[in-house]
């Protein structure tokens, strides 16, 4: 199955400015305890620090230091302390995500519905996209093809199972094509999963100007360095295209006759 995404960045406002508010509060007051042991051997004199905080006036802070230096000492100390307990109270106070234990019960169609998916998806609904369902290789490979030959300007391309066939081929040809038209084509392929694409398949999409690139294949370090072939199990399994910014395709796919067909013919997996 296959269908037409676009889901930009998603930011909680309102996570945010609390976590803002808290980190600004906690610099303040780390600036005035640094004020305070500037001053804490020297004249007697009143240190006064206004923290504003969102334009709020919360507090001020008045310090009167005497120039006894055997005071000083204790008052250095606990500014010390004073530091760690700000700088705890900055990396962990203030505005706190909870985890989602629970997924309301919402329908489609109510004014929550849209606010909802957001806040569970992190992605904003954005107005006037249109979606399609495409099932199959029958129906999905036809209009993807048919996408990437009306490409104008860029085509980003990722997938994890790319594997020798026609359709591969075909998928090559039509990428190199447009590429040398002058579209800019990022292809990025799965080292594991593309690991058996044949040599003249890949080399259809360099030479028409396509950059291709794989991910995370074993590199001579991994071999002077064993612990880093452990992260060759972490694959690449997205599987996404996207025409001109404008058209994009994700869904189960892989590129690959066993995805041909209708799903029903026998001999066929879609």
């Amino acid at each position: 199955m296959s269908l037409a995404v676009q889901a930009p960045a998603f930011s909680d406002a309102s996570v945010w400015h609390g976590a803002d508010r808290s980190f600004r509060l906690a610099a303040a007051f780390l600036r005035y305890f640094s004020l305070l042991a500037d001053r804490s051997i020297g004249l007697c004199e009143t240190v006064r620090y206004v923290v504003h905080v969102g334009g709020e006036n919360i507090s001020e802070l008045p310090c009167s230091l005497e120039t006894d230096v055997s005071r000083a000492s204790g008052i250095k100390a606990l500014t010390k302390r004073s530091y760690w307990l700000l700088v705890v109270f900055a990396l962990f106070g203030g505005a706190i995500v909870l985890a989602v234990r629970e997924i309301p019960q919402v329908i489609v169609g109510e004014p929550s519905f849209f606010r909802t998916m957001e806040a569970h998806t992190d992605a904003p609904i954005v107005g006037g996209n249109k979606v399609h369902v495409l099932l199959n290789g029958a129906e999905t490979f036809p209009v993807m093809l048919r996408d990437i030959r009306k490409a104008k300007s860029t085509i980003t391309f990722a997938q994890y199972l790319y594997e020798d066939g026609s359709i591969a081929k075909e998928f090559a040809e039509a990428f190199a094509e447009r590429c040398r038209a002058g579209v800019k084509g990022n292809i990025l392929l799965d080292s594991h999963g593309a690991g058996n694409a044949p040599a003249d398949i890949i080399a259809i999409m360099k030479n028409g100007g396509c950059q291709v690139e794989y991910f995370r294949r074993i590199e001579a370090e991994g071999i002077l360095f064993p612990w880093k072939l452990l992260r060759y199990n972490y694959r690449s399994h997205r599987r996404v295209l996207v025409i001109d910014g404008q058209t994009g395709f994700t869904g189960g796919y892989g590129i690959s006759e066993a995805w041909t067909g209708d799903g029903r013919t026998p001999q066929t997996l879609a």
